[in-house]
């Protein structure tokens, strides 16, 4: 395989990895527009007007915008946050593996 056969593959699967994202991120506004219309207000951050018309789109629909090349989807809020929220996941998963830790270490004394 040569490079441009290469570069060709990974872009292949780079574009069906951004429609995967691209379905799974729409077909989500469609469910929880239908759910809770508000929290998809909260939680996608659009307006209202875009949950709507996403809510009312066909399967087909979705699977043409899913195809459009770019990313639906962003990050939200600024860098600060998104370090606060990584550190509180790394936090947790550290809590995680000490409290599994303590629960070995009882087991152990118990038997």
């Amino acid at each position: 395989m040569n490079d441009l056969e290469r570069s060709k593959g990974v872009s292949m699967r780079t574009e069906n990895d951004i429609q995967e994202l691209n379905l799974s991120y729409l077909f989500f506004i469609q469910r929880l527009a239908k759910e809770d219309f508000e929290k998809a207000l909260e939680v996608t951050g659009l307006e209202g007007s875009v949950i709507d018309e996403i809510a009312t789109l066909s399967i087909i629909d979705v699977t043409r915008l899913s195809r459009c090349g770019v990313l639906l989807m962003g990050f939200r809020g600024d860098v600060g946050q998104f370090r606060k929220a990584a550190s509180n996941a790394r936090v947790e998963e550290r809590i995680q593996d000490i409290h599994l830790s303590m629960m070995m270490l009882s087991e152990g004394r118990h038997q």
